[in-house]
C-alpha cells in the first residue's frame, strides 16, 4: 500500500544505522509501484514453476532474467515522479561497519 504514513523515512533509517555503529555510504529510495508489481508477479510465477521439472523451470528463469533486463529501465523510469517526491516504498541503505 502506498500510504505515505507507512513509508520508511530515509533520514531516520540513516540515523538508526549510524547509531548502530555503521558508516552510511548511500541512502536512497529503491522502488515504487511498477518495479514492486513486476517483482511480485515474478515471485508468484517462480513459486508456480518451483515444482515444475527442470526442462520447464530452466527456460522460465532464463526468460524472466531477460525480461527484467529489458523491462527494468522503463519500469524504473516510470517511477521517476514517485522518486522525485521521495515516495518509494523501500529504501536502499549501503553501509559498512566502522
Amino acid at each position: 500500500d502506498h500510504d505515505p504514513s507507512r513509508f520508511v523515512e530515509p533520514d531516520r533509517l540513516r540515523v538508526a544505522f549510524e547509531r548502530a555503529g555503521a558508516e552510511v555510504l548511500e541512502s536512497r529510495g529503491l522502488n515504487a509501484f511498477a518495479t514492486l508489481a513486476y517483482d511480485e508477479a515474478i515471485m508468484l510465477l517462480a513459486l508456480l514453476f518451483d515444482r515444475a521439472p527442470r526442462r520447464v523451470a530452466g527456460p522460465f528463469l532464463d526468460a524472466s532474467s531477460l525480461v527484467r533486463r529489458v523491462a527494468g529501465p522503463p519500469l524504473v523510469l516510470s517511477e521517476f515522479p514517485w522518486r522525485l517526491l521521495a515516495r518509494s516504498n523501500s529504501v536502499l541503505v549501503v553501509a559498512r561497519r566502522r
